[in-house]
């Protein structure tokens, strides 16, 4: 396992800017957010059972039959929704699904059918009442708020924990080449970004988003492009045993093979954008938006930075002259 910056350093060893450290401040309202947003629901047993319950419920094969149904245009003219690639029960979050399954003439079971539309209407309003929903950003507008609020909301512990390691990472590498001010703008447009790729690759045919992703792809990018062929420190870790981890230096555009260009090619093979990972379902667009957001931004800075330090040299100049 590779990550960027330092996973070993002390405490006393961050930098400390003003005692403030944006880095460790987007953590902790990440982390409060998830402790009294999204925590409470994902512990409510009530809510998480009746979901189960309903799962177990499905009967997979028809309802897969269903969706196979309405991917043609019927006789009625029924629209058909966007075919769904994201794993054999995707469709089950399917919005376009969830409404036109009230609507479509199926045909095969009429009692197996009708048991299976009032699940999916059930499931749909679950979801209407999910945090994830009224906070995160998806297809279905809620509030202008939520291009804001999904970035600060996480799925899951987990979700939360992996996005936060690399927040602070990275965050403790750019705090010694650019202003706070700077990370605090990278993170949430390049959020903006992300969910402006999000809806663009979903076809409105997905359910909403949330996560810190697409910001961090942000700001890795704009490290690429502000460091570009420098050198930066990588915690490499193989063994707990001595010499099995440590610290070694690599360029920072090294961070885009290894963390970015399997986004990019994951969009090849899923047209939503969206694939199913190994915790749930991975936003890969959102993560290319923010991404290039990042690597825009990057290039503003540096074209900021080079105007700078041309402007100085005339204005210490012209300093001198007039004493």
């Amino acid at each position: 396992m590779i990550l960027p910056g330092d996973v070993f350093i002390e405490t006393k060893k961050i930098m400390w800017k003003e005692k403030f450290h944006i880095g460790f401040f987007l953590v902790l309202i990440n982390t409060f957010v998830f402790l009294f947003v999204s925590a409470p629901e994902l512990l409510n047993d009530k809510k998480n059972n009746q979901i189960k319950k309903q799962n177990q419920l499905f009967q997979t094969d028809t309802l897969k039959n269903m969706f196979d149904q309405t991917q043609s245009v019927d006789a009625q003219g029924v629209d058909a929704p966007i075919a769904s690639d994201q794993g054999s029960l995707s469709f089950l979050k399917d919005r376009l699904f969830w409404d036109r399954s009230q609507k479509f003439p199926f045909q095969g079971d009429a009692v197996v059918i009708a048991k299976n539309k009032q699940m999916i209407l059930e499931l749909k309003n679950l979801y209407q009442e999910s945090t994830q929903f009224k906070f995160g950003l998806g297809p279905e507008a809620t509030t202008p708020w939520a291009w804001l609020t999904y970035q600060f909301m996480h799925a899951g512990f987990i979700h939360l924990l992996m996005n936060m390691i690399f927040l602070i990472l990275i965050a403790n590498i750019l705090i010694h080449r650019v202003s706070q001010e700077w990370i605090l703008l990278i993170y949430v447009v390049g959020g903006i970004g992300a969910g402006i790729s999000y809806l663009f690759f979903a076809a409105n045919n997905d359910i909403a988003m949330v996560g810190a992703s697409g910001s961090l792809c942000a700001l890795i990018s704009f490290l690429c492009v502000v460091e570009n062929k420098k050198n930066i420190q990588w915690s490499y870790f193989i063994s707990p045993m001595k010499d099995g981890y440590g610290i070694i230096y690599m360029p920072a555009y090294l961070l885009f093979p290894v963390y970015l260009i399997s986004d990019f090619t994951s969009v090849l093979y899923h047209a939503s954008g969206v694939a199913a990972g190994a915790g749930g379902a991975v936003a890969h667009s959102a993560h290319i938006g923010g991404a290039l957001t990042g690597f825009f931004l990057g290039f503003v800075h540096i074209m900021l930075k080079q105007k700078s330090n041309s402007i100085l040299p005339e204005q210490s100049l012209g300093a001198s002259c007039s004493q």
